[in-house]
């Protein structure tokens, strides 16, 4: 699996992980758009994380999606 392909199913497992807090209702499409980027910044404001709407690993580690290495 190439490293493209591993990043948009993080980014699948991010807008699950999203869709389930009820934070993103855009589609499950591993794109990473900007529906998705206000969601995560969404998540972030509640966890108290930076607000910058990147999959950054303290953002993953709080939503339980594992980092692509």
């Amino acid at each position: 699996m190439s490293l493209q392909e591993k990043k948009r199913l993080q980014v699948m497992r991010v807008q699950i992980a999203l869709s389930r807090l009820g934070l993103h209702g855009g589609p499950i499409d591993g794109e990473m758009n900007e529906e998705t980027r206000t969601a995560l910044r969404r998540f972030q404001l509640i966890k108290g994380l930076p607000q910058d709407g990147l999959m950054s690993t303290p953002t993953l580690n709080a939503l339980g999606v594992p980092a692509v290495k």
